[in-house]
């Protein structure tokens, strides 16, 4: 699974980079980037802390094995592409019924975030 990094702020990101930099001068992982309207996509093969993670997926019914190491009894889903209700549903019904969780739209635990970006499917959670 390929981990793409996004980052809420410059100081965040700049940390992210300065220990990325540590990393690959020693030989240690692969990287890159690409940059899509405001956003800044760094995705890297290897083991690295910050940031935050998302993944590239290439179906949507990868989601629940993705949630399996989280904690959380409640979640809301939020799409941003262009069928945003319908994966709204199709990945809240498949949480709820693969993982017993409870929908809460309101307070959620997590939220789980779907994107479109550069025709790749990407998967975060909030």
């Amino acid at each position: 699974m390929i981990k793409v990094f996004y980052f809420k702020n410059r100081n965040e990101l700049k940390n992210f980079l300065e220990s990325l930099k540590r990393k690959f001068l020693k030989g240690e992982g692969e990287f890159i980037y690409r940059i899509s309207g405001n956003k800044l996509l760094l995705f890297y093969n290897g083991e690295i802390e910050g940031g935050n993670i998302a993944y590239v997926i290439s179906k949507i019914e990868e989601i629940p094995e993705l949630l399996k190491d989280y904690e959380f009894k409640s979640f809301a889903v939020r799409s941003k592409r262009n069928n945003s209700m319908e994966d709204n549903r199709i990945v809240g019904k498949m949480i709820k019924e693969k993982m017993g969780k409870i929908v809460d739209l309101e307070n959620p635990d997590i939220k789980v975030i779907l994107d479109d970006i550069d025709g790749l499917t990407i998967f975060f959670i909030k």
